[in-house]
């Protein structure tokens, strides 16, 4: 599986884990609240999502945007949209990571492709 968007030795390693389910392309975003929850910013990406025994991985042109292991609270936050079934959403407390704004109290991640219930049962059965 060539893919762009994950380096060649990354995906070695996911292989190892034990991968799940991959989507070689998907779109998401990376939108960021206040306290009030108001939106301060939203980017738009293209990447990959990989699913694998021991983490949730999100990248970008080689770069990661998620690296959630399966101890961490966050792999069992995400949701299907119920606006848009095709739409895989986490929501979190910002600092956890270096995708936190300065004025950013929480950021959301929302990850669109057709496999988000496939994904979200996946990752509701690993975070038991």
């Amino acid at each position: 599986m060539k893919n762009r968007h994950i380096p060649e030795k990354y995906l070695k390693k996911l292989k190892l884990e034990g991968i799940l389910i991959a989507e070689p392309e998907v779109r998401f975003t990376l939108a960021y609240l206040d306290k009030k929850d108001r939106l301060l910013g939203r980017d738009w990406y293209k990447g990959s999502l990989v699913l694998s025994e021991k983490r949730i991985v999100l990248l970008s042109k080689q770069v990661k945007f998620l690296n959630i292991k399966r101890k961490d609270e966050r792999f069992s936050q995400f949701r299907v949209n119920e606006d848009n079934a095709a739409c895989l959403t986490l929501v979190y407390t910002a600092g956890h990571d270096d995708l936190s704004k300065a004025d950013a109290a929480k950021v959301v991640i929302q990850v669109f492709t057709p496999q988000a219930p496939d994904l979200l049962q996946q990752l509701k059965d690993r975070a038991k």
